[in-house]
């Protein structure tokens, strides 16, 4: 995730096997989240669990079981990863989007828009909820017409309902998202829908 940093793995170590609460964690390493995890071993088959919890409040934000055969275990290192890396990249998403709204409810700005459009985005993929996530981005960009997040939430955004077939009007949903890339300090191809 932009603009995130990650704890080094060996001064996340030196709370292994000590029983200190995710609040203090955070509180020592100035973090808002921890991802704990566990490995067993049973027979030929391991388990690895994690979770994702709230240094704020202590709760569970997500967890996931990853189930492999030992023989595999070199496969099993590179799924959990990635299959980590992508659910992780979601519910940090959901779960700031969340906090944002909860600490600034009434007065958002681009920030705070463009990760509530990126939840929605990210978590629900239907007409009504690509209209939300629209109306989050173009709200930021009213407010930062620069901001990168959104100019990307909202290309992606116009793109899926190209794409989907859920566009009202094509021919100007295609010009804008291809529009907002010109802001882009990096560059990406809007695909033209098919048909």
């Amino acid at each position: 995730m932009a603009d995130s940093f990650v704890i080094s793995r060996g001064t996340a170590f030196t709370y292994k096997g000590k029983p200190v609460d995710a609040k203090q964690i955070g509180r020592d390493l100035g973090v808002r989240y921890v991802l704990e995890g566990s490995v067993r071993e049973v027979g030929q088959t391991i388990t690895v669990n994690a979770q994702l919890i709230s240094t704020d409040t202590g709760a569970h934000v997500w967890a996931d079981r990853f189930d492999g055969e030992r023989s595999r275990l070199g496969e099993l290192q590179v799924e959990v990863v990635a299959r980590l890396a992508n659910s992780l990249g979601v519910e940090l998403v959901k779960a700031e989007a969340f906090r944002l709204e909860r600490e600034r409810p009434g007065k958002p700005d681009a920030v705070d828009l463009a990760m509530r459009g990126r939840a929605i985005l990210y978590s629900q993929l239907n007409k009504a909820a690509l209209k939300d996530a629209q109306s989050l981005f173009e709200r930021a960009l009213a407010i930062d017409a620069q901001n990168v997040s959104a100019l990307v939430g909202l290309a992606l955004t116009l793109n899926r309902r190209l794409n989907d077939f859920w566009s009202e009007d094509p021919a100007s949903d295609l010009a804008r998202a291809e529009e907002t890339t010109v802001h882009w300090p990096f560059s990406l191809k809007i695909r033209r829908p098919i048909g």
